[in-house]
Protein backbone atom coordinates (compact mmCIF):
# COMPACT_ATOMS: atom_id res chain seq x y z
CA UNK A 1 0.00 0.00 0.00
CA UNK A 2 2.47 2.52 0.94
CA UNK A 3 4.87 1.67 -1.60
CA UNK A 4 2.03 2.44 -4.06
CA UNK A 5 1.14 5.50 -2.93
CA UNK A 6 4.96 6.75 -2.43
CA UNK A 7 5.17 6.03 -6.24
CA UNK A 8 2.13 7.53 -7.59
CA UNK A 9 3.89 10.84 -6.31
CA UNK A 10 7.36 10.24 -6.87
CA UNK A 11 8.75 13.35 -9.11
CA UNK A 12 11.19 11.22 -11.27
CA UNK A 13 8.60 8.42 -12.61
CA UNK A 14 7.87 8.70 -16.29
CA UNK A 15 4.11 7.72 -16.78
CA UNK A 16 4.17 5.60 -19.93
CA UNK A 17 3.57 7.81 -23.07
CA UNK A 18 2.07 5.47 -25.46
CA UNK A 19 -1.30 5.51 -23.01
CA UNK A 20 -4.28 5.79 -26.27
CA UNK A 21 -7.86 4.85 -25.66
CA UNK A 22 -10.40 4.24 -28.15
CA UNK A 23 -13.40 6.45 -26.92
CA UNK A 24 -17.32 5.04 -27.70
CA UNK A 25 -20.27 7.10 -27.32
CA UNK A 26 -23.02 6.46 -24.64
CA UNK A 27 -25.75 7.07 -27.16
CA UNK A 28 -29.25 8.17 -25.66
CA UNK A 29 -32.31 7.77 -27.27
CA UNK A 30 -33.77 11.08 -25.60
CA UNK A 31 -34.11 14.01 -27.75
CA UNK A 32 -36.45 16.67 -27.35
CA UNK A 33 -37.39 17.04 -31.45
CA UNK A 34 -38.35 21.36 -30.42
CA UNK A 35 -35.51 22.30 -28.44
CA UNK A 36 -32.79 19.82 -29.47
CA UNK A 37 -31.54 18.99 -26.04
CA UNK A 38 -30.93 15.53 -25.07
CA UNK A 39 -27.76 13.59 -23.90
CA UNK A 40 -26.64 11.80 -20.39
CA UNK A 41 -23.94 12.44 -17.60
CA UNK A 42 -22.17 8.58 -16.53
CA UNK A 43 -21.68 8.66 -13.06
CA UNK A 44 -19.60 5.44 -12.30
CA UNK A 45 -18.68 2.10 -14.34
CA UNK A 46 -17.80 -1.35 -12.53
CA UNK A 47 -15.29 -3.89 -13.33
CA UNK A 48 -17.48 -5.19 -16.33
CA UNK A 49 -17.38 -2.14 -18.04
CA UNK A 50 -20.96 -1.28 -17.60
CA UNK A 51 -21.73 2.70 -16.83
CA UNK A 52 -24.48 3.91 -14.52
CA UNK A 53 -25.74 7.47 -14.74
CA UNK A 54 -28.62 9.85 -15.87
CA UNK A 55 -30.56 11.50 -18.36
CA UNK A 56 -32.59 14.63 -18.07
CA UNK A 57 -35.94 15.39 -19.82
CA UNK A 58 -36.07 18.60 -21.94
CA UNK A 59 -39.95 20.15 -22.38
CA UNK A 60 -39.69 21.94 -25.83
CA UNK A 61 -38.37 25.43 -24.27
CA UNK A 62 -35.35 23.72 -23.29
CA UNK A 63 -36.28 23.15 -19.51
CA UNK A 64 -35.71 20.23 -17.89
CA UNK A 65 -38.56 18.47 -17.22
CA UNK A 66 -37.10 15.94 -14.72
CA UNK A 67 -34.34 13.13 -14.55
CA UNK A 68 -34.22 9.45 -15.34
CA UNK A 69 -31.59 6.87 -14.47
CA UNK A 70 -30.34 4.39 -17.24
CA UNK A 71 -27.30 1.71 -17.58
CA UNK A 72 -24.80 1.11 -20.37
CA UNK A 73 -22.42 -1.00 -21.66
CA UNK A 74 -20.44 -2.12 -25.16
CA UNK A 75 -22.64 -5.27 -25.04
CA UNK A 76 -26.13 -4.19 -24.01
CA UNK A 77 -26.45 -1.06 -25.35
CA UNK A 78 -28.27 1.89 -23.77
CA UNK A 79 -30.80 0.99 -21.03
CA UNK A 80 -33.50 2.69 -19.39
CA UNK A 81 -33.91 1.51 -15.90
CA UNK A 82 -37.89 2.57 -15.71
CA UNK A 83 -37.30 5.21 -13.13
CA UNK A 84 -38.98 8.45 -13.75
CA UNK A 85 -39.43 10.95 -14.16
CA UNK A 86 -42.87 10.67 -13.06
CA UNK A 87 -45.73 12.59 -12.30
CA UNK A 88 -48.21 11.56 -9.29
CA UNK A 89 -51.96 12.31 -11.25
CA UNK A 90 -53.05 13.66 -7.82
CA UNK A 91 -50.32 16.37 -6.93
CA UNK A 92 -48.77 16.90 -10.01
CA UNK A 93 -44.97 16.30 -8.58
CA UNK A 94 -42.40 14.37 -10.89
CA UNK A 95 -40.30 11.54 -9.40
CA UNK A 96 -36.64 11.85 -10.61
CA UNK A 97 -34.13 8.91 -10.02
CA UNK A 98 -30.55 9.74 -10.29
CA UNK A 99 -27.98 7.14 -11.06
CA UNK A 100 -24.65 7.26 -8.68
CA UNK A 101 -23.35 4.48 -8.63
CA UNK A 102 -22.89 0.49 -9.36
CA UNK A 103 -20.87 -2.28 -7.84
CA UNK A 104 -19.64 -5.22 -10.00
CA UNK A 105 -22.99 -7.62 -9.55
CA UNK A 106 -24.86 -4.64 -11.61
CA UNK A 107 -26.97 -3.42 -8.39
CA UNK A 108 -27.26 0.38 -8.82
CA UNK A 109 -27.95 2.96 -6.25
CA UNK A 110 -28.37 6.88 -6.60
CA UNK A 111 -31.33 9.79 -5.08
CA UNK A 112 -35.07 9.74 -5.71
CA UNK A 113 -36.01 13.45 -5.96
CA UNK A 114 -40.08 14.42 -5.35
CA UNK A 115 -39.93 17.48 -7.50
CA UNK A 116 -42.96 20.42 -7.91
CA UNK A 117 -42.79 22.16 -10.68
CA UNK A 118 -43.61 25.89 -10.72
CA UNK A 119 -43.64 26.92 -13.94
CA UNK A 120 -41.29 28.78 -16.18
CA UNK A 121 -38.34 25.70 -15.72
CA UNK A 122 -38.25 26.21 -12.09
CA UNK A 123 -39.01 23.54 -9.98
CA UNK A 124 -38.78 22.88 -6.23
CA UNK A 125 -37.50 19.65 -4.45
CA UNK A 126 -39.93 18.20 -1.64
CA UNK A 127 -38.72 15.29 -0.43
CA UNK A 128 -35.34 13.06 -1.50
CA UNK A 129 -35.04 9.27 -0.92
CA UNK A 130 -32.01 6.57 -1.36
CA UNK A 131 -32.77 4.30 -3.90
CA UNK A 132 -31.04 0.88 -5.04
CA UNK A 133 -32.22 -0.98 -7.98
CA UNK A 134 -31.04 -4.89 -7.50
CA UNK A 135 -29.44 -6.57 -10.34
CA UNK A 136 -32.95 -8.82 -10.53
CA UNK A 137 -35.18 -5.64 -10.66
CA UNK A 138 -36.16 -5.02 -7.04
CA UNK A 139 -36.31 -1.76 -6.16
CA UNK A 140 -35.47 -0.70 -2.89
CA UNK A 141 -35.95 3.04 -1.30
CA UNK A 142 -34.16 3.88 2.27
CA UNK A 143 -36.84 6.67 4.08
CA UNK A 144 -34.53 9.06 6.50
CA UNK A 145 -33.45 7.73 9.67
CA UNK A 146 -34.73 9.84 12.53
CA UNK A 147 -31.92 11.17 14.68
CA UNK A 148 -34.50 13.78 16.09
CA UNK A 149 -37.43 11.69 17.09
CA UNK A 150 -40.44 13.96 17.86
CA UNK A 151 -38.64 17.28 16.49
CA UNK A 152 -41.44 19.24 13.85
CA UNK A 153 -39.11 18.73 11.38
CA UNK A 154 -38.53 16.90 7.92
CA UNK A 155 -35.93 14.75 6.18
CA UNK A 156 -33.73 13.81 2.67
CA UNK A 157 -32.38 11.19 2.05
CA UNK A 158 -29.39 10.89 -0.23
CA UNK A 159 -27.83 7.86 -1.99
CA UNK A 160 -24.14 8.22 -2.97
CA UNK A 161 -22.28 5.05 -3.93
CA UNK A 162 -22.46 1.36 -3.44
CA UNK A 163 -19.40 -1.25 -2.34
CA UNK A 164 -19.62 -5.02 -3.84
CA UNK A 165 -21.76 -6.30 -0.47
CA UNK A 166 -24.57 -3.75 -1.60
CA UNK A 167 -23.86 -1.44 1.25
CA UNK A 168 -24.99 2.28 -0.12
CA UNK A 169 -22.97 5.19 1.77
CA UNK A 170 -25.03 8.42 1.36
CA UNK A 171 -26.30 11.35 3.98
CA UNK A 172 -29.38 12.79 5.42
CA UNK A 173 -30.71 15.97 6.06
CA UNK A 174 -32.86 17.44 8.99
CA UNK A 175 -34.57 20.48 8.38
CA UNK A 176 -36.39 21.88 11.97
CA UNK A 177 -40.24 23.22 11.35
CA UNK A 178 -38.92 27.10 10.28
CA UNK A 179 -37.04 25.67 7.64
CA UNK A 180 -33.46 25.63 9.15
CA UNK A 181 -30.96 22.75 8.28
CA UNK A 182 -30.05 21.46 11.37
CA UNK A 183 -28.02 18.10 11.00
CA UNK A 184 -26.36 16.16 7.92
CA UNK A 185 -25.20 12.60 9.03
CA UNK A 186 -23.57 10.12 6.80
CA UNK A 187 -25.11 7.01 7.06
CA UNK A 188 -24.88 3.73 5.37
CA UNK A 189 -27.66 0.95 4.24
CA UNK A 190 -27.30 -2.56 4.25
CA UNK A 191 -29.24 -5.69 4.39
CA UNK A 192 -29.03 -5.27 8.00
CA UNK A 193 -30.73 -1.55 8.32
CA UNK A 194 -29.35 1.72 8.58
CA UNK A 195 -26.26 2.70 10.50
CA UNK A 196 -25.94 6.51 10.98
CA UNK A 197 -22.19 7.75 11.20
CA UNK A 198 -21.57 8.77 14.32
CA UNK A 199 -17.98 10.49 13.44
CA UNK A 200 -16.62 11.52 16.01
CA UNK A 201 -18.62 10.88 19.76
CA UNK A 202 -15.80 12.04 22.18
CA UNK A 203 -14.66 14.78 20.51
CA UNK A 204 -16.43 17.63 18.98
CA UNK A 205 -13.92 18.66 16.83
CA UNK A 206 -16.04 17.19 14.48
CA UNK A 207 -19.08 17.17 13.80
CA UNK A 208 -21.68 15.61 11.38
CA UNK A 209 -23.82 18.71 11.02
CA UNK A 210 -23.21 19.20 6.79
CA UNK A 211 -21.54 15.96 6.86
CA UNK A 212 -21.64 13.56 3.80
CA UNK A 213 -20.37 10.11 2.80
CA UNK A 214 -19.31 10.52 -0.59
CA UNK A 215 -17.85 7.10 -1.12
CA UNK A 216 -17.56 3.59 0.45
CA UNK A 217 -15.40 0.56 -0.58
CA UNK A 218 -15.53 -3.46 0.28
CA UNK A 219 -13.72 -2.72 3.36
CA UNK A 220 -16.38 -0.34 4.79
CA UNK A 221 -14.45 2.15 5.08
CA UNK A 222 -16.50 5.68 3.90
CA UNK A 223 -14.46 8.97 2.39
CA UNK A 224 -16.30 12.03 2.52
CA UNK A 225 -16.46 15.76 4.23
CA UNK A 226 -17.61 17.01 7.80
CA UNK A 227 -17.71 20.18 9.45
CA UNK A 228 -14.82 21.01 11.39
CA UNK A 229 -15.07 23.45 14.96
CA UNK A 230 -12.19 25.22 16.58
CA UNK A 231 -13.96 27.01 20.45
CA UNK A 232 -17.07 25.84 19.12
CA UNK A 233 -17.32 28.04 15.64
CA UNK A 234 -17.74 26.49 12.36
CA UNK A 235 -14.79 27.22 10.46
CA UNK A 236 -15.05 24.91 7.70
CA UNK A 237 -15.30 21.47 6.17
CA UNK A 238 -13.12 18.75 5.80
CA UNK A 239 -12.09 15.70 3.92
CA UNK A 240 -12.15 12.60 6.11
CA UNK A 241 -12.17 8.64 5.90
CA UNK A 242 -14.43 6.29 8.45
CA UNK A 243 -14.91 2.67 9.53
CA UNK A 244 -15.98 0.98 12.77
CA UNK A 245 -12.54 -0.02 13.42
CA UNK A 246 -10.42 2.88 12.69
CA UNK A 247 -13.09 5.40 13.49
CA UNK A 248 -12.43 9.05 11.73
CA UNK A 249 -9.23 10.02 10.34
CA UNK A 250 -9.42 13.50 9.35
CA UNK A 251 -7.40 14.20 5.90
CA UNK A 252 -6.79 18.17 6.73
CA UNK A 253 -6.64 20.61 3.64
CA UNK A 254 -3.94 21.74 1.82
CA UNK A 255 -4.51 25.50 2.62
CA UNK A 256 -6.26 27.57 5.23
CA UNK A 257 -7.56 30.96 4.72
CA UNK A 258 -6.70 34.26 6.63
CA UNK A 259 -9.40 33.85 9.31
CA UNK A 260 -8.23 30.12 9.90
CA UNK A 261 -10.55 28.58 7.32
CA UNK A 262 -10.31 25.40 5.37
CA UNK A 263 -12.52 23.87 2.94
CA UNK A 264 -11.96 19.97 1.18
CA UNK A 265 -13.70 16.76 0.24
CA UNK A 266 -13.45 13.42 -0.35
CA UNK A 267 -14.84 12.19 -3.77
CA UNK A 268 -13.47 8.49 -3.73
CA UNK A 269 -11.27 6.28 -1.90
CA UNK A 270 -9.58 2.33 -3.60
CA UNK A 271 -9.38 -0.58 -1.32
CA UNK A 272 -5.83 0.65 -0.28
CA UNK A 273 -7.60 3.56 1.30
CA UNK A 274 -6.12 5.91 -1.03
CA UNK A 275 -8.41 9.05 -1.27
CA UNK A 276 -8.90 11.98 -3.81
CA UNK A 277 -10.91 15.14 -3.89
CA UNK A 278 -10.51 18.71 -3.76
CA UNK A 279 -9.53 21.34 -1.53
CA UNK A 280 -9.57 25.12 -1.74
CA UNK A 281 -6.61 27.35 -2.60
CA UNK A 282 -7.62 30.97 -1.32
CA UNK A 283 -6.27 34.12 -2.27
CA UNK A 284 -4.17 36.45 0.22
CA UNK A 285 -6.71 39.17 0.35
CA UNK A 286 -9.65 36.00 0.47
CA UNK A 287 -11.37 37.50 -2.76
CA UNK A 288 -11.47 34.12 -4.41
CA UNK A 289 -11.09 30.92 -3.68
CA UNK A 290 -10.08 28.28 -6.24
CA UNK A 291 -10.30 24.46 -5.83
CA UNK A 292 -7.40 22.26 -6.74
CA UNK A 293 -7.37 18.28 -6.56
CA UNK A 294 -5.61 16.33 -3.76
CA UNK A 295 -4.39 12.57 -3.32
CA UNK A 296 -4.25 10.79 0.27
CA UNK A 297 -2.78 8.33 1.65
CA UNK A 298 -1.84 7.30 4.99
CA UNK A 299 1.87 7.53 3.91
CA UNK A 300 1.76 10.42 2.34
CA UNK A 301 -1.16 12.74 3.72
CA UNK A 302 -2.55 14.90 1.40
CA UNK A 303 -0.70 16.14 -1.44
CA UNK A 304 -1.72 18.33 -4.27
CA UNK A 305 -2.31 17.01 -7.69
CA UNK A 306 -1.26 19.23 -10.54
CA UNK A 307 -3.64 20.88 -13.33
CA UNK A 308 -3.90 21.07 -17.01
CA UNK A 309 -1.64 24.41 -18.69
CA UNK A 310 -5.00 25.77 -19.82
CA UNK A 311 -4.52 29.33 -20.97
CA UNK A 312 -5.28 32.06 -18.72
CA UNK A 313 -4.67 35.91 -19.85
CA UNK A 314 -6.11 38.25 -16.93
CA UNK A 315 -5.46 38.21 -13.05
CA UNK A 316 -9.12 37.44 -12.67
CA UNK A 317 -8.53 33.99 -14.88
CA UNK A 318 -8.16 30.81 -12.86
CA UNK A 319 -7.76 27.39 -13.04
CA UNK A 320 -9.18 24.85 -10.98
CA UNK A 321 -10.07 21.29 -10.80
CA UNK A 322 -11.11 18.02 -8.96
CA UNK A 323 -10.31 14.36 -8.47
CA UNK A 324 -13.38 12.81 -9.22
CA UNK A 325 -12.11 9.08 -8.53
CA UNK A 326 -9.11 6.63 -7.91
CA UNK A 327 -8.64 2.93 -9.07
CA UNK A 328 -6.78 0.20 -7.16
CA UNK A 329 -3.43 0.91 -9.42
CA UNK A 330 -3.90 4.68 -8.08
CA UNK A 331 -4.73 6.32 -11.37
CA UNK A 332 -6.65 9.37 -10.32
CA UNK A 333 -9.52 10.88 -13.21
CA UNK A 334 -10.88 13.89 -13.11
CA UNK A 335 -11.35 17.50 -14.97
CA UNK A 336 -9.00 20.87 -15.10
CA UNK A 337 -11.03 23.51 -15.68
CA UNK A 338 -10.37 27.80 -16.71
CA UNK A 339 -12.84 30.22 -15.42
CA UNK A 340 -13.24 33.84 -15.16
CA UNK A 341 -14.23 35.24 -11.58
CA UNK A 342 -16.27 38.34 -11.53
CA UNK A 343 -16.58 39.60 -7.81
CA UNK A 344 -19.59 41.40 -8.71
CA UNK A 345 -21.46 38.48 -10.75
CA UNK A 346 -21.47 34.77 -11.55
CA UNK A 347 -18.25 33.48 -12.92
CA UNK A 348 -17.63 32.77 -16.61
CA UNK A 349 -16.58 29.40 -17.74
CA UNK A 350 -13.72 29.04 -19.95
CA UNK A 351 -12.27 25.63 -20.78
CA UNK A 352 -12.77 22.20 -19.40
CA UNK A 353 -10.49 19.34 -20.22
CA UNK A 354 -10.91 16.14 -19.33
CA UNK A 355 -7.88 14.77 -16.71
CA UNK A 356 -5.77 11.73 -15.74
CA UNK A 357 -3.08 11.52 -12.97
CA UNK A 358 -1.41 8.76 -14.31
CA UNK A 359 2.19 8.69 -11.26
CA UNK A 360 1.33 11.59 -10.20
CA UNK A 361 1.93 13.72 -13.67
CA UNK A 362 -1.47 15.46 -15.26
CA UNK A 363 -2.69 14.30 -18.65
CA UNK A 364 -5.03 15.79 -21.44
CA UNK A 365 -7.64 13.11 -21.89
CA UNK A 366 -8.67 14.47 -25.74
CA UNK A 367 -4.64 14.12 -26.27
CA UNK A 368 -5.02 10.52 -25.24
CA UNK A 369 -8.00 9.40 -27.48
CA UNK A 370 -7.82 8.51 -30.68
CA UNK A 371 -11.35 8.14 -32.20
CA UNK A 372 -13.20 11.27 -31.06
CA UNK A 373 -14.26 14.65 -32.77
CA UNK A 374 -16.18 15.76 -29.67
CA UNK A 375 -14.57 17.82 -26.65
CA UNK A 376 -13.97 15.82 -23.57
CA UNK A 377 -14.67 18.02 -20.66
CA UNK A 378 -14.59 15.76 -17.63
CA UNK A 379 -14.05 12.49 -16.18
CA UNK A 380 -16.19 10.79 -13.34
CA UNK A 381 -15.23 7.26 -13.22
CA UNK A 382 -12.07 4.25 -13.66
CA UNK A 383 -12.64 0.89 -12.80
CA UNK A 384 -9.43 -1.37 -12.34
CA UNK A 385 -8.79 -2.13 -15.99
CA UNK A 386 -8.32 1.61 -16.71
CA UNK A 387 -12.30 2.07 -18.60
CA UNK A 388 -13.09 5.59 -17.66
CA UNK A 389 -16.60 7.00 -17.69
CA UNK A 390 -16.44 10.18 -19.16
CA UNK A 391 -18.55 13.33 -20.65
CA UNK A 392 -18.11 14.95 -24.11
CA UNK A 393 -20.05 18.19 -25.46
CA UNK A 394 -22.16 16.87 -28.22
CA UNK A 395 -24.26 18.59 -30.65
CA UNK A 396 -27.21 18.13 -28.00
CA UNK A 397 -26.01 18.94 -25.09
CA UNK A 398 -23.37 16.52 -22.74
CA UNK A 399 -23.40 12.60 -23.42
CA UNK A 400 -21.38 9.82 -22.00
CA UNK A 401 -18.44 8.43 -23.77
CA UNK A 402 -16.87 5.57 -22.43
CA UNK A 403 -13.27 5.50 -22.85
CA UNK A 404 -11.15 2.20 -23.36
CA UNK A 405 -7.28 1.53 -22.76
CA UNK A 406 -5.23 -0.04 -26.40
CA UNK A 407 -2.16 -0.97 -27.13
CA UNK A 408 -0.36 1.47 -29.92
CA UNK A 409 2.51 0.25 -32.48
CA UNK A 410 5.88 0.74 -30.50
CA UNK A 411 4.50 0.15 -27.30
CA UNK A 412 6.41 -2.47 -24.49
CA UNK A 413 5.00 -5.54 -23.99
CA UNK A 414 4.45 -6.98 -20.71
CA UNK A 415 2.51 -4.58 -18.74
CA UNK A 416 0.30 -6.32 -16.11
CA UNK A 417 -3.35 -6.94 -17.35
CA UNK A 418 -2.41 -6.69 -20.56
CA UNK A 419 -3.51 -2.53 -19.77
CA UNK A 420 -0.89 0.23 -21.20
CA UNK A 421 0.12 3.39 -18.59
CA UNK A 422 -1.54 1.66 -15.94
CA UNK A 423 0.94 -0.13 -13.12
Amino acid sequence: MFLASLALLTASASPDKNLRFKAKLIGSPYINSESGLGGNIPTSINEGGKVAGYYPIFDDLGNVEGLASFAWSDRDGFEDLGLGPSVDQETGFRRSFVAMGINDQGDIAGTLRIVEPLGDGRNRVWETFAFVLRADGNLDIFAPQSPFPGRDGYYDAYGNAINNFGEVVGHERFFEANGRLSETPPIIWSADGATLVDLNPAEPVVRRSNAVGADINDQGTIAGRATYYVDGRPLGNEAFIWNYDIGLVRLGALAESASGGRSSTANALNENEEVVGSSLIYSPENTYNVSVPFYWSAATGMVELPLLDLEVVSENQFVFGNANDINESGVVVGFSRAIEVDPSGPNTPLESRATIWVEGEAMDLNDLVINLDLELIGATSINDRGQIAAVALGETGQVGVLLTPVYQSGQKKGHKDGHPGLK
